[in-house]
């Protein structure tokens, strides 16, 4: 399901911390955007339920997949947007996973780009940041 830039709400599956950084976020820089998917299930399930009923592994096999935090998209590209406070450097493997696995499930026609949203990173973590093409927006 895709939300306008201007829907504020309970964003599925996204952390209670973290709502007040996307909605800082969405405030300053939704406008840039047309519209956003939220807890975007990628990649394989895990496997885990076989054995059990039908109906049991489906509903664990689709709570398994990983989850990007947001999909922004607009004309020409799609965004890939993790949000965490103080982001740290596992946000760079989130991001790199992410967007690959995205790739590959949804195939797009447009470049699909990275994107944290945070309120803070240590110094060495932007350099990271900056090396693997992940923007960064802090609010």
């Amino acid at each position: 399901m895709r939300f306008p830039p201007s829907w504020r709400g309970r964003y599925p599956h996204m952390r209670e911390v973290d709502m007040p950084l996307w909605n800082r976020f969405l405030d300053r820089y939704g406008d840039q955007f047309t519209e956003f998917e939220y807890d975007v299930r990628v990649g394989p399930a895990s496997g885990a339920a076989r054995g059990m009923d039908p109906l049991t592994v489906a509903v664990f096999e689709d709570l398994s997949r990983l989850r990007i935090d947001a999909v922004a998209h607009r004309p020409g590209e799609v965004w890939v947007l993790e949000v965490s406070p103080h982001a740290g450097i596992s946000k760079v493997g989130q991001c790199l996973g992410y967007r690959d696995l995205y790739v590959r499930d949804r195939a797009p026609v447009v470049p699909v780009r990275m994107g944290i949203v945070t309120d803070g990173f240590h110094p060495a973590v932007g350099e990271v940041f900056q090396v693997q093409g992940i923007e960064v927006w802090v609010v």
